[in-house]
């Protein structure tokens, strides 16, 4: 420990032969010894060299000292190393071998921690904060410093903790919060001192004096204040880095201004659209801290406007320890009506834009706010521009989402009525279709309810012709109640309810309200599904209305045809967890590259129609997770492919369907 407790930053180790390290006679124990404590000191005094090549030989000298009690300190220092190479590093490739071996350092360390926390915790904290500091993890890099601090002292590890200090300032220093990096460096010193290092704390006075005031002589209990400031900005740092909600992150910052700055009354306001609002206020009172969250202009509020007003123009702090009696701001109405005495108004920045204004006041004392407390509310104020400017772009981001998710939900609300109206559009080309379809049972039932009422008033009645003539009632019923099912089912405008169905079902039920118009149009219909074969997860109603909308195409581009047959196919399959439904038809076909803008809204080949069909299909078959897909059909003819996940499939099973 003596060349750490008298070394200057002249460089002493070298009185270290290195030659002798590497002699034969040397063992490869004291090698070991030798490297890790040149590793240590090459951290301490930042020669991040000098400090890779030591610990590239202690980790070459580990292997035969396993049990070594300095094993420990190549994996603590060796990570702070790293991290310290990964900043400095420009190529990625380097960059990324600095990291896997920070990132082993750190498993290292956490194994050692979980079975010894006492020994090792603080120094693994340490290390997971420099790991997460080159993440770009800020907040969780803030709580594992303080962690890191905080364990150290409670095992009175003072070495372990001026480290600790020293990489938390660094990390400070990083995020441009100035004051808490000096603080930090200043506790640094202190307990370097008290480690007997006093090599390495004159190496860090000496970056003190070069960066601020020569350091005055201190109060004896000056020591103690500081530590119980550092301690109050990092925990109002890490308060305030943890929130991302506005109106939480607001709350925190006036509470902790209030507990610490001896103020009265504190107000935020922030720069939003080219004017300042007053976000959030609060008043100490008998019963506490009383808050008030809520956006109201600057005007509206009590307060003094020339002081916000000033602040704002200068992007400069103003102190007044008697507003009262201060030439500029004495006339200020609200100064001069309360007689106003302590006053402070922080500009907000973050990169040199004004995020907001921090104002306080104590109207009990003149020169409320000390030297120190506006330090303290300075350091408050540039974490507080980080943060709030943070929850300004959470709340922009949330806000855009909800618009996005409303105009998401409005625009399937909109599909969801246009297939309705299409369907509808569609049902009014099948009215007449429908009306002869139901008609026809209905005229048999009366038929056959005649004759059964004949032959039951026969002198003998014959029973056998009633039966058959009842038997026919039950059939033409039951034919009249498909066809009104039918129809009513793919009319009725529900939320979509996903569950197993048929594809062979699905089609029948079709072809069915269909088949007049079918027949109408001399249209030969081939089935190639199977009962049992395909079942499909989905909406068995809105499959139904794709269906048919594409069969009632396929009829339309059927009827004018008269060189040859004409002729529907619809058939079914089932492809590695999908089905296919094909449906073909022999009619005008359509053009070579149509495809690319026939699902297109608005776009129609035919003389008549809006144009929306195929894209409420497309549309309907994609919130199904499946497709709809076209080509023309050889010789004649169009091609129509739809693909649904099956019931119980690995597609329908890896979209959460069917479970």
């Amino acid at each position: 420990m003596n060349y750490i407790q008298t070394f200057e930053a002249s460089g002493l180790e070298s009185d270290w032969s290195e030659n002798l390290i590497d002699g034969a006679a040397f063992a490869s124990t004291g090698a070991f010894a030798f490297w890790v404590h040149r590793l240590q000191n090459c951290v301490l005094f930042r020669d991040w060299e000098g400090a890779l090549q030591a610990e590239q030989k202690a980790k070459g000298l580990l292997s035969a000292t396993l049990a070594h009690v300095e094993a420990a300190d190549v994996s603590y220092y060796g990570a702070l190393c790293r991290a310290a190479a990964f900043s400095r590093a420009t190529e990625e490739r380097v960059r990324e071998a600095h990291l896997r071996a920070l990132e082993e350092h750190n498993d290292y360390l956490e194994l050692l921690a979980q079975s010894c926390p006492d020994n090792f915790a603080d120094r693994a904290a340490l290390v997971a904060a420099e790991l997460a500091r080159v993440q770009g993890r800020t907040s969780d890099a803030q709580s594992l410093y303080e962690k890191a601090i905080e364990l150290s002292r409670k095992q009175e590890f003072v070495h372990n903790e001026a480290v600790a200090l020293e990489a938390a300032a660094s990390f400070y220093s990083a995020q441009e919060l100035s004051v808490v990096a000096e603080t930090l460096l200043r506790d640094a010193r202190y307990a370097y001192l008290h480690w007997g290092a006093e090599g390495k704390a004159q190496e860090i006075e000496s970056r003190l004096t070069r960066t601020t005031h020569p350091e005055r002589k201190k109060p004896a209990n000056d020591t103690w204040r500081e530590h119980r400031d550092t301690r109050a900005i990092i925990t109002a740092s890490h308060a305030l880095s943890s929130e991302i909600v506005l109106s939480r992150l607001l709350e925190v910052l006036i509470g902790n201004v209030l507990a610490h700055a001896g103020a009265e009354r504190c107000a935020v306001a922030l720069h939003r659209k080219g004017e300042f609002r007053i976000e959030a206020e609060a008043r100490t009172s008998l019963h506490g801290i009383v808050h008030v969250i809520e956006s109201r202009q600057l005007q509206d509020v009590e307060l003094p406007l020339g002081i916000f007003m000033c602040v704002a123009r200068t992007r400069r702090r103003v102190l007044l320890g008697d507003a009262s009696r201060c030439g500029d701001f004495a006339e200020d109405p609200y100064v001069s009506q309360r007689g106003l005495r302590s006053v402070l108004c922080l500009p907000l920045l973050k990169q040199s834009e004004l995020v907001g204004i921090l104002y306080v006041e104590n109207n009990l004392i003149s020169g409320a706010f000390s030297e120190e407390k506006t330090t303290l509310l300075e350091v408050f104020a540039s974490q507080a521009a980080i943060s709030l400017e943070n929850a300004r772009l959470y709340a922009e981001t949330q806000e855009s989402n909800a618009l996005r998710e409303a105009a998401e939900q409005e625009l399937r609300d909109s599909r969801e009525e246009l297939a309705r109206v299409a369907s509808l559009t569609t049902m009014g080309q099948l009215v007449a279709s429908v009306t002869h379809e139901v008609s026809q049972p209905l005229v048999s039932i009366a038929t056959s309810a005649g004759a059964a009422l004949r032959f039951m008033r026969l002198d003998e009645p014959d029973f056998s012709e009633v039966e058959e003539a009842l038997q026919r009632i039950q059939s033409d019923s039951t034919r009249a109640h498909d066809v009104v099912r039918s129809l009513r089912a793919l009319v009725k405008r529900s939320a979509p309810s996903f569950s197993a169905f048929d594809m062979h079902d699905a089609v029948v039920e079709v072809l069915l309200v269909t088949r007049t118009q079918l027949e109408k149009h001399a249209i030969r219909v081939e089935t190639n599904t199977v009962p049992g074969t395909s079942l499909v997860w989905g909406d068995k109603i809105q499959i139904q209305q794709v269906v048919l909308n594409l069969v009632v195409n396929a009829i339309e581009a059927m009827q004018e045809i008269t060189d040859r047959e004409r002729r529907l196919l619809l058939g079914s399959s089932t492809v590695e967890g999908l089905v296919r439904l094909v449906i073909e038809d022999t009619g005008v076909g359509i053009e070579e590259g149509s495809a690319d803008y026939i699902f297109a809204p608005f776009v129609t080949t035919k003389s008549h129609g809006m144009g929306m069909g195929l894209p409420i299909c497309r549309s309907i078959v994609e919130a199904h997770a499946g497709r709809l897909a076209v080509e023309p059909s050889t010789p004649h003819g169009t091609r129509f492919e739809v693909w649904l996940p099956e019931a119980g499939g690995w597609a329908s099973a890896q979209l959460g369907f069917g479970t």
